[in-house]
């Protein structure tokens, strides 16, 4: 029986080993070995990689150490990787863009780096800094299909988007449709000085998300939206929109004499809970009553806010540097470097 925290180390070459949880324990096999713990910590020399395999999922490649432990979730692991911030943020380079082209590949490391660093703060005493998927950035761990993103990592390296000299949350998203949205249409609260709307005039337009339709038969929708609110609806009454043409509110018929309003981010959530991310794809759209379908007229992919990635890569292959396309979607901001303020106090720039 292995103590809590007990640490092993993986060498180049050596078997696979077989890692599941029983009960609260994880165990650890290889062979005839055998590890019990509640905390397993997974080390691998310098320029050696780490590759899991879990059920149901591709290979993945870990540089650092991983520590698993047991989730809260029943069968559950919890796997954090600990690894250095510029191997972090070329996978995420790679996991969130698939694009070759080398200057909007800087945009997303400058971008990733800096969401990283703001983002820390946020997760104080979770045992993690960011998660691996979209709740904050797509990390895929150490891409070796890719090696020109971690290239673009360490040719950015250190590089930060400041604002008024406060660390800034560096918002992006897939496709704006031709405009950026402000963070206090989408989410609300008091507007940001550089996550103003900003009009791309195109640059975005050879995403396959830039314009787009979804239909829905009335009973489909209807159903999903009596399941997520837990009260029948009628009808979709009306639709608020911003000043720009993102939906802000959703008016339900609940009965002749009811209604119900909701923000325009819950509606959307509850569609993209139930119908996949292909469903309601932004806040932007237009609603058409046929028979007996809703269809979806819409813009752009994802909330809106800040950089949009397919506009860097238009603005990218007009000719733009990666430093002035961060300048374009982000408003008065300058590109810093992490060395050069090193040792300091580096606030949020909310």
């Amino acid at each position: 029986m292995a103590k809590s925290g007990k640490s092993i180390k993986i060498r180049p070459g050596q078997p696979a080993v077989r890692i599941y949880r029983m009960g609260r324990d994880v165990i650890c096999e290889s062979g005839l070995n055998r590890l019990v713990t509640n905390r397993l910590t997974i080390k691998a020399p310098p320029d050696t990689l780490i590759r899991i395999k879990a059920a149901g999922y591709p290979y993945r490649y870990y540089r650092g150490s991983v520590k698993i432990t047991a989730s809260g979730m029943a069968r559950a692991l919890h796997i954090v990787n600990k690894t250095g911030l510029e191997d972090y943020v070329g996978s995420v380079v790679g996991s969130e863009m698939d694009f070759r082209n080398i200057e909007a590949l800087k945009v997303q490391a400058v971008i990733a780096r800096t969401y990283a660093l703001w983002h820390l703060s946020v997760t104080a005493g979770t045992g993690y800094d960011v998660s691996d998927n979209t709740q904050n950035q797509i990390y895929k761990g150490d891409l070796i299909m890719k090696p020109y993103c971690r290239q673009v990592a360490l040719a950015t390296r250190g590089e930060i988007i400041t604002w008024s000299h406060r660390l800034i949350l560096a918002a992006y998203s897939s496709t704006c449709g031709g405009q950026t949205a402000s963070n206090q249409t989408v989410w609300g609260g008091k507007a940001i000085p550089y996550l103003k709307p900003v009009k791309d005039n195109g640059a975005c337009a050879d995403s396959p998300h830039y314009r787009w339709t979804f239909r829905i038969s009335r009973d489909s929708l209807l159903g999903a939206l009596h399941h997520a609110l837990r009260g029948p609806v009628r009808d979709i009454a009306g639709l608020d929109t911003s000043q720009y043409g993102r939906i802000t509110y959703v008016h339900l018929e609940i009965s002749p004499e009811q209604h119900r309003t909701i923000k325009g981010t819950l509606f959307r959530k509850i569609l993209l809970d139930q119908f996949g991310e292909r469903s309601l794809e932004s806040n932007w759209y237009s609603l058409q009553k046929e028979n007996n379908m809703y269809i979806f007229h819409g813009r752009g992919m994802g909330h809106g806010v800040g950089l949009c990635q397919w506009g860097a890569r238009g603005l990218a292959l007009s000719g733009w540097n990666y430093r002035d396309i961060l300048r374009f979607y982000y408003t008065g901001v300058k590109i810093e470097e992490l060395d050069h303020i090193k040792g300091k106090y580096l606030p949020l720039a909310y």
